[in-house]
């Protein structure tokens, strides 16, 4: 009976030149409890098929991983024990032969896809046989470390992607025609390393930067920009799903808590928000640094010379009385 589930080869990387220009005794040995650990750490749900000689091929059926960062976990575990393991066996041999000299040359990858197969009997072993188990042994058969150099890495079909709501966060920098030549644009979501209260600008910037690029067309931007978010949030904003802040117009929100803060705090609130909502009409601030934008504007609205530093600090201020006076107003919004 064909069934649904996931197909894993656990791979080492190198293990054919380490072979061919190694001792077979020394290599023998190392490579043995390399392949242990690799089968150590197949755990369940994962079933092993079979060895491979330099790999594990092992498979768990649909449903096995109830969520998708099980099995980005399970492959970190993998890994994480593989490295220290080879980096032990490095720091802890004497010596000189080739096959210990080798060794750093090891690493470890990962093949995942999401299909179907069937099982036969073959003597005492459980076979898979399937499409989708060639085409998972074909992912093997590619390109990827002479493309970018990484002898470490995991490559996932569209197919688990898809299954478990996997997304790859993607910077407005990177080599992006590149990753979507390969990777598609089903999968990628805008992500940044700006997470304070007094970063919000920087965030902004970085998606008017992502939407001057010329190299990636309105449709991929509008993807990795909105709708891959939303298909990550896993359900669309309803009336029923979300509360009091659908049903308020949120600037309002916003200027009613503004009222709430101290003059200066609320200038300088006030002139952040104009730039913001100004920001979709000026690109060329995409490099500007907010806090310069505002002290600017101070200067000219009041005559007073402020630090960009000091509007950072206001600003922070600011933000954190802002959440706590519409927490106070609208309960619901959840901030």
């Amino acid at each position: 009976m064909t069934q649904q589930g996931f197909l894993i080869i656990s791979d080492i990387t190198g293990y054919s030149r380490y072979v061919n220009e190694s001792e077979l005794e020394h290599a023998r040995d190392s490579l043995t409890a390399l392949l242990n650990l690799l089968i150590r750490h197949t755990q369940s749900p994962l079933v092993i098929s079979k060895l491979e000689g330099d790999a594990v091929f092992s498979y768990a059926p649909a449903g096995g991983f109830l969520q998708g960062q099980s099995l980005l976990d399970m492959i970190e575990s993998t890994y994480a024990s593989f490295r220290k393991a080879l980096e032990l066996m490095v720091i802890n041999t004497t010596c000189p032969c080739n096959a210990c000299r080798n060794l750093p040359n090891l690493d470890l990858k990962f093949f995942v896809h999401y299909g179907a197969y069937m099982t036969q009997k073959l003597g005492g072993f459980t076979e898979l046989v399937g499409n989708d188990v060639n085409l998972v042994h074909r992912l093997a058969k590619n390109q990827i470390k002479e493309k970018t150099g990484f002898k470490a890495y995991a490559a996932f079909t569209q197919s688990v992607m898809r299954e478990r709501r996997l997304y790859v966060t993607c910077e407005e920098h990177e080599e992006l025609p590149l990753i979507l030549q390969y990777a598609g644009d089903e999968s990628l979501v805008l992500g940044s390393d700006y997470g304070h209260p007094g970063d919000v600008d920087e965030t902004i910037m970085v998606q008017q930067k992502l939407r001057a690029r010329a190299d990636v067309n309105e449709t991929q931007k509008r993807r990795i920009l909105s709708d891959n978010a939303e298909a990550a949030g896993g359900e669309s904003r309803t009336e029923e799903t979300t509360g009091r802040a659908d049903k308020t117009d949120h600037w309002q929100v916003i200027y009613q808590a503004l009222s709430k803060l101290t003059p200066r705090l609320r200038m300088v609130m006030s002139i952040y928000f104009e730039l913001v909502l100004e920001l979709k009409n000026k690109p060329e601030w995409a490099n500007e640094n907010m806090n310069a934008l505002i002290a600017k504007e101070m200067e000219t609205r009041t005559g007073e010379s402020t630090s960009p530093g000091a509007i950072g600090v206001d600003r922070t201020r600011g933000l954190t009385a802002l959440r706590q006076a519409i927490r106070q107003d609208y309960p619901d919004i959840g901030l």
